[in-house]
């Protein structure tokens, strides 16, 4: 997460890891982000809920990783 936090600072913004496990950075302007990764074991229909979870605590999330690892 702190890569991720480095790279937004310098202007390259975590968009998604692809299907290969890398992950995809878009150019943009420096920002100061706070990352987080979380692995998820729930089934589909508690996702909605953890979710909610993260977004009520202030986490947007960016997208997940094989459905297992969520990143916010």
């Amino acid at each position: 997460m702190q890569l991720l936090k480095r790279q937004a600072e310098d202007g390259w913004h975590f968009e998604k890891m692809n299907q290969a496990g890398f992950l995809v950075f878009e150019k943009g302007n420096p920002e100061k982000k706070d990352f987080s990764v979380d692995f998820f074991e729930g089934s589909s229909e508690e996702l909605s809920e953890y979710l909610v979870i993260y977004k009520e605590a202030g986490w947007k999330n960016i997208g997940n990783y094989k459905d297992k690892y969520y990143y916010f």
